[in-house]
């Protein structure tokens, strides 16, 4: 049998619908997704075969931690995390309109947020593999918005990139959707209350911020 080794934002699509098995049918239907095994070969499978792939999966579903990285290789291409202190106007409404159905828009979300990077400074920072794709570890010194810049945002070529990102770890794309998230809120309450904050208010609120976003990147990112 065809056992992935980790959970893909495409297998993610296609089981979101079942956070909970609760008959035999749903059982065929996410062992058929996640193992590419036609529906009609999993109904010859023995019993101890069947308990084998229930483990398998519950193994996978259990592992898929988000784990969040600013910079990633995919097929030959470096990706980098926007934040939303660099954001457009236009992929700010964007990102905030995917994200009210983010089960459905996950890979558009994430395509959204990851474009290629045209400049960059990280060279003290290590390259590891990390499935099947090289993701870029943090070097304790600087920032990680601060050492590199993503291609400007092109609502037109999202979809095409969101394709692509189906065969990222899901763990991946959901360390991205829960660093957004949080930014997203922090984003939302500053507005709301800087014009009627004093300048040092508002310097107490930036510097929360970035410290917020250290602590993040230190609890989300693995390794360094």
């Amino acid at each position: 049998m065809n056992y992935p080794k980790y959970l893909t934002v495409d297998h993610y699509l296609k089981l979101k619908d079942f956070e909970k098995i609760t008959n035999a049918s749903d059982l065929v239907k996410v062992i058929n997704v996640i193992t590419g095994l036609e529906e009609d070969e999993i109904k010859k499978l023995s019993k101890d075969d069947i308990d084998t792939l229930t483990d398998f999966v519950k193994n996978l579903l259990d592992n898929s931690v988000p784990k969040f990285w600013p910079v990633f290789e995919h097929k030959g291409i470096t990706y980098g995390f926007n934040p939303i202190s660099k954001m457009i106007l236009g992929e700010w409404i964007d990102m905030d309109a995917l994200s009210k159905d983010w089960q459905n828009n996950l890979h558009l979300l994430t395509a959204t947020v990851y474009r290629p990077i045209t400049k960059h400074n990280y060279k003290s920072w290590i390259w590891r593999t990390h499935y099947n794709i090289k993701v870029l570890t943090k070097d304790n010194t600087t920032s990680p918005f601060d050492v590199y810049e993503v291609e400007p945002y092109n609502a037109d070529t999202v979809a095409e990139r969101a394709e692509l990102f189906k065969e990222l770890p899901l763990e991946i794309a959901k360390g991205m959707l829960s660093f957004f998230l949080v930014f997203a809120v922090k984003h939302s309450e500053t507005i709301q209350t800087s014009l009627l904050q004093t300048q040092e208010e508002k310097n107490i609120v930036i510097e929360g911020n970035q410290n917020l976003i250290q602590q993040l990147y230190q609890t989300t990112t693995v390794g360094s």
